[in-house]
Formats: structure tokens, C-alpha cells, sequence
């Protein structure tokens, strides 16, 4: 995790909410409303963060990431 999203999760979530977990990852407790406000706020970290659970969550943003992708494929097409 790059130093400044690490520095945007401790002022978001609270150092006691963020574990490290070697090789320059980390797990960090988010708190989350299952709305277009937190789903555009994971989504804005891209690739430097994943959604471990829960699977309804996770289901969602996948089918998200789906329909950006059809999106950008039919523009190129």
C-alpha cells in the first residue's frame, strides 16, 4: 500500500482499525453503508485495494468493475 492511501486510512478508519500484514499490504476494518457513496469510495483506490468481504459487497463492486468494463469495450468497438 502506497504511504499516501495508508496515511487516507488512518485518517479515515483509525490506526486500531488497520493490520499489517506483511510485504506492504495491510487489512483495514472500513466502515461501509451499502450505498453509491461507499461503493464510488472503495472503488476510488482501484487496484491498490480489494474487498475481502463481505460476499454481497464484494459480488457488488465486482459487478460494477463488469459494467465499466462493457462500457469501455463498446466505446471500443
Amino acid at each position: 500500500m502506497k504511504e499516501s492511501l495508508l496515511n487516507l486510512m488512518i485518517e479515515f478508519c483509525g490506526e486500531e482499525k488497520i493490520e499489517a500484514c506483511g510485504n506492504n499490504k495491510y487489512m483495514v476494518y472500513f466502515p461501509f453503508a451499502e450505498d453509491d457513496y461507499w461503493y464510488n469510495m472503495i472503488l476510488h483506490f482501484g487496484d491498490k485495494c480489494e474487498c475481502l468481504e463481505p460476499e454481497n459487497v464484494r459480488s457488488e463492486l465486482i459487478r460494477q468493475i463488469e459494467n465499466l468494463l462493457t462500457m469501455y469495450n463498446k466505446s471500443n468497438g
